[in-house]
C-alpha cells in the first residue's frame, strides 16, 4: 500500500500508469488522497488528463464529481479542445457535464460548439446548452436561445433565464411575448427576467401589459415585480398604478407576515395618514423580540410628520394598539393626550403598563401625573418602581404623600426608589424619615437608608453612619462599613474607618473598602495587622490583599518574608502580591515554590513564573 508521502512526489508529465494511479485516487481515495490527486492532475494539464477525468463526472459519489470539476475548471481552458471533444461523446451525461464545464470557463471559442448542442437530439443536453449560453455576451448565443424558445416548455424556461443573464435588447420583444401569452409558469419567469433588466423602457412595456389584465391576475405579477425589483422599479410602478399598488400592499401586509420589513418599506413611500395605522397594526402582530421589529419601528419613524397629526385620532380608537403606539411616539417625539392614554392604561396588560410608565415624559402631553398616580397603586413591583422614579425625576411634588406611603409599606427595592425620590422632592422631610429609620426602625428601614447615602450631603449622613456602625444587627454594621467607601475624601469618615481598623476585631468589609479604594494612608496599620500572627487567618489574608493592591515597591521585603508563613493561604497571597510588583527579583524568591507539595501554592508559583517569562 502506498504511503501518503509518496503522493508528494514531483510530477512532470503524467505517464499512463501514473495517470491511472491518480485517477484511481481521485475516485476511491480519502479526502487527503483526493487533494493530492487534484494537485497532481492540475500540475500536468494534458489533453489525456481531460479525456480521462470527464467520465468520472458520472460517478454517483458527489465528492468525486466535485473533485473532477475542480480539475477541469483549472485546466480546461488550457486544453479547451479536450473538453469540447466530449460534446460529441455518445453518452448524453458526458455531454451535459462537458457543457457545465464550458459554462464555467466562459471561453468565447466554445460558443459555436455550445450553440450546436442547443439542437441536440436529447432534451437534457439541449437544456444544459441553453443554461450555458446565458454566460456569454455573444449574438450567436442570443440567437440560439431565441430559437430555443420554441422548444419544450421546461427548456424554454431555461432559455428565458439565460436570455435574462445576457441582458440583450434583442431578446426583449420575445420575452414580452412569452410574458403576455404563456401560461403562469413561463409568464412568471419572463416577468422576473424583464424586471431584472432594470431598463425604463422595458419596465414601461411590462407595466402596460399588466394594466390590461384583470385585478386578480395583476396582483400575481405585482408581487413578482415588487420582490425582484429595486427602488427605482417601485417608484415607476407607483407612478403608473399608485392607488392599486397601495391596495396590493395592504393585502400583502395582511397575508405576507413573513416579509414585514419589505412591505413596510414600500408602504412608507405612500406618505398618507392611512399608512400609520397599517404599520402600527403590522407591529401589533409582530413579536417585539423579532429581529425585524426594531427595523419596522425605525421605518415608521420616517412618517413622523404624518404621525404627529394622526396619533391623537389613533389613540381615540376603542382598542388602541398601545405597545407599538407608545414606542412609535417615543421614537418620533410625538405626544398624545393624557386623558386618552390614561383611559387605555387602566385596562392595559402589565407589559404595556410598564412601557407607558417608563416613557411618560416622552409620550404624554403635560406632566402625565394622573397616569403616574395610578401606576403608584399598581400591584406590579416594576410598574410601581418606574412610577416612583418618574415622580422623582419629574419632581411631581403633588405626589409626595404617595411616595411617603410607599416608603413606609412597600417592598425593599421599591422603598429604596421611594426614598431617593423623596430626597429629590423634599430633602428635609427625607432626612426626618431617615432619622426615624436609623433610631428606631427595622433592619430593612436601615438598609433602605444605606442604599441612598450617595444622594445626601456627607455631613447630614455622618451622625446616621456613626450610629449604624454600632448597630446591634451584624448585617446592618457590615452594610454601613461598605458605605464608608463613598466618602474617602471626607476626613470624618476616614476617622471612622481608622477607628474600626484599630479594634480588636476587624470586620473583613473594612479591609475590602481599604483595598478597593487603595487607601494607602492605612498602609502601616495594614502591615501591623498582616504581620500580627495572633490575628485570624482571614483577617491577615485580607490585609495582605489590600497591601498587594497598593503595588508599592516598598512592601517587597514584607511580601518575601510572608512567603515562609506556616499558612498556605498567606504564602499564595504573598506570591500574587510579589507578582503584581513587576520586580524581576521576585522570580528568584518564588521559584522554590514550583516544587511545593501544596498543589495550590505550586499552581500559583507556576502561573507567576510563566507570566514573568512570557513578558
Amino acid at each position: 500500500m502506498r504511503t501518503r508521502e509518496r503522493e508528494d512526489d514531483r510530477m512532470e508529465g503524467l505517464g499512463g500508469e501514473e495517470l491511472e494511479r491518480f485517477i484511481t485516487l481521485l475516485r476511491d481515495g480519502d479526502n487527503f488522497e483526493k487533494g493530492k490527486a487534484i494537485e497532481a492532475l492540475v500540475g500536468s494539464p494534458g489533453k489525456e488528463v481531460v479525456e480521462r477525468v470527464i467520465p468520472l463526472l458520472q460517478e454517483k459519489n458527489t465528492p468525486v464529481r466535485m473533485a473532477v470539476l475542480d480539475v477541469l475548471k483549472s485546466i480546461g481552458s488550457i486544453h479547451l479542445d479536450g473538453v469540447i471533444s466530449m460534446l460529441e461523446d455518445e453518452n448524453e451525461d458526458i455531454r451535459v457535464y462537458a457543457l457545465e464545464v464550458l459554462s464555467f470557463l466562459r471561453d468565447p471559442r466554445s460558443v459555436p460548439f455550445i450553440v450546436k448542442k442547443s439542437r441536440d437530439d436529447v432534451d437534457n443536453v439541449r437544456n444544459a446548452a441553453c443554461m450555458a449560453l446565458g454566460e456569454f455576451d455573444d449574438d450567436r448565443a442570443v440567437m440560439a436561445l431565441l430559437d430555443a424558445l420554441k422548444d419544450e416548455e421546461w427548456i424554454a424556461f431555461s432559455a428565458i433565464l439565460s436570455l435574462g443573464r445576457t441582458k440583450s435588447p434583442k431578446a426583449v420583444p420575445r420575452i414580452l411575448e412569452f410574458f403576455r401569452d404563456s401560461g403562469e409558469e413561463l409568464s412568471g419567469v419572463a416577468c422576473e427576467v424583464l424586471v431584472e433588466y432594470g431598463d425604463h423602457a422595458v419596465l414601461d412595456e411590462l407595466f402596460d401589459v399588466i394594466k390590461g389584465w384583470d385585478r386578480e391576475k395583476r396582483s400575481v405579477y405585482l408581487r413578482i415585480i415588487l420582490e425582484k425589483g429595486d427602488e427605482e422599479t417601485f417608484e415607476r410602478l407607483k407612478e403608473k398604478i399608485g392607488d392599486e399598488l397601495y391596495e396590493h400592499l395592504l393585502g400583502s401586509a395582511a397575508e405576507r407576515r413573513d416579509r414585514p420589513v419589505e412591505i413596510v418599506r414600500m408602504l412608507t413611500h405612500f406618505r398618507i395618514p392611512e399608512t400609520c395605522g397599517v404599520v402600527l397594526d403590522i407591529l401589533k402582530g409582530m413579536d417585539p423580540d423579532d429581529e425585524n421589529y426594531g427595523t419596522v419601528l425605525e421605518l415608521f419613524a420616517s412618517l413622523s410628520e404624518i404621525w404627529a397629526a394622526e396619533a391623537g385620532r389613533y389613540m381615540e380608537r376603542d382598542e388602541a394598539n398601545l405597545l407599538p403606539l407608545v414606542r412609535a411616539c417615543r421614537m418620533t417625539g410625538v405626544k398624545v393626550g393624557e386623558a386618552a392614554l390614561l383611559r387605555h392604561f387602566l385596562t392595559a396588560p402589565v407589559e404595556v403598563k410598564r412601557e407607558i410608565v417608563m416613557n411618560v415624559p416622552a409620550v404624554v402631553e403635560g406632566s402625565g401625573c394622573s397616569i403616574i398616580k395610578e401606576a403608584l397603586k399598581d400591584t406590579d413591583g416594576h410598574i410601581k418602581g418606574f412610577a416612583v422614579d418618574a415622580v422623582g425625576n419629574l419632581k411631581l411634588t403633588n405626589l409626595k404623600e404617595d411616595i411617603v406611603r410607599i416608603l413606609r409599606e412597600d417592598f425593599h427595592d421599591v422603598r429604596v426608589k421611594a426614598l431617593r425620590a423623596l430626597i429629590r422632592l423634599d430633602p428635609a422631610m427625607a432626612v426626618e424619615m431617615i432619622a426615624d429609620f436609623v433610631n428606631g426602625g427595622s433592619v430593612d428601614d436601615k438598609k433602605v437608608y444605606l442604599a441612598s447615602t450617595g444622594l445626601i450631603d456627607g455631613q447630614r449622613n455622618l451622625p446616621f453612619i456613626t450610629r449604624l456602625l454600632k448597630d446591634e444587627d451584624e448585617g446592618v454594621r457590615r452594610s454601613t462599613i461598605g458605605v464608608l467607601g463613598g466618602f474617602v475624601d471626607d476626613e470624618n469618615y476616614m476617622e471612622l474607618l481608622e477607628d474600626t481598623l484599630m479594634g480588636d476585631e476587624i470586620p473583613h468589609e473594612v479591609l475590602k473598602v481599604v483595598k478597593d479604594k487603595r487607601l494607602k494612608r492605612f498602609k502601616e496599620r495594614l502591615v501591623g495587622i498582616f504581620t500580627d500572627e495572633s490575628r485570624g487567618m482571614w483577617t491577615r489574608y485580607y490585609a495582605l490583599s489590600a497591601l498587594g493592591a497598593f503595588e508599592d515597591p516598598a512592601l517587597f521585603d514584607i511580601f518575601v518574608k510572608g512567603l515562609g508563613d506556616d499558612n498556605g493561604l498567606i504564602t499564595i497571597g504573598c506570591i500574587r502580591a510579589l507578582a503584581d510588583l513587576n520586580d524581576e527579583r521576585a522570580v528568584d524568591h518564588i521559584r522554590p515554590y514550583l516544587i511545593s507539595s501544596n498543589d495550590d501554592i505550586r499552581s500559583a508559583a507556576e502561573m507567576v513564573v510563566s507570566r514573568t517569562q512570557n513578558a
